[in-house]
């Protein structure tokens, strides 16, 4: 059996990040967001960085969150929420140069799982704000929306996401590999 790796913090030192803007999705796991955020307000506020919250709406996903941290001069985004809010930050910052991580907090979490990010909050905190960083290549299916950095569907498997109820998602809860 192969043993699986997991993401640790870098083997050279990264530039330092000193400001950083947070996409929160307080929907993904609604009953435990308020826990979530303050428990990612207090774990950022005693890395001694700076943070610009923004928070994620059903207008705004994260694309233009995004963007908006980028014009405000951030080191790193931080994507915390599940999969759509990765795709959204990504969207967002496609051709910007400034990096993501991913803070898993979906019921999914498949780019997390993908990379062997850790699933508790210092852990994946910790290779976010110190690991190594690595160039995604990301897809788009219209020539120049939204950017897909994992997998795309269409038919069935689309569907079955865009439907999916989120009272059900929200009783099954996230994934135990994240």
């Amino acid at each position: 059996m192969a043993e699986r790796l997991v993401a640790q913090p870098a083997a050279t030192p990264q530039p330092a990040v000193r400001r950083v803007a947070v996409v929160f999705n307080p929907a993904t796991s609604p009953d435990d967001a308020p826990a979530r955020k303050r428990d990612l307000q207090a774990a950022l506020h005693a890395a001694g960085v700076e943070v610009i919250w923004l928070e994620t709406t059903k207008q705004d996903p994260g694309q233009g969150l995004t963007r908006q941290a980028i014009k405000e001069s951030v080191d790193l985004i931080l994507a915390a929420g599940g999969d759509g809010t990765v795709m959204a930050c990504v969207t967002g910052l496609a051709g910007s140069g400034v990096p993501l991580a991913v803070l898993p907090g979906g019921t999914g979490n498949l780019l997390a799982l993908n990379l062997n990010l850790p699933h508790g909050l210092d852990g994946a905190l910790e290779v976010a704000l110190h690991g190594d960083r690595r160039e995604l290549d990301v897809g788009t299916l219209d020539g120049g929306g939204d950017r897909v950095e994992l997998m795309t569907g269409l038919g069935f498997d689309a569907a079955m996401l865009r439907d999916a109820d989120p009272k059900l998602k929200a009783r099954i809860g996230r994934s135990p590999t994240c």
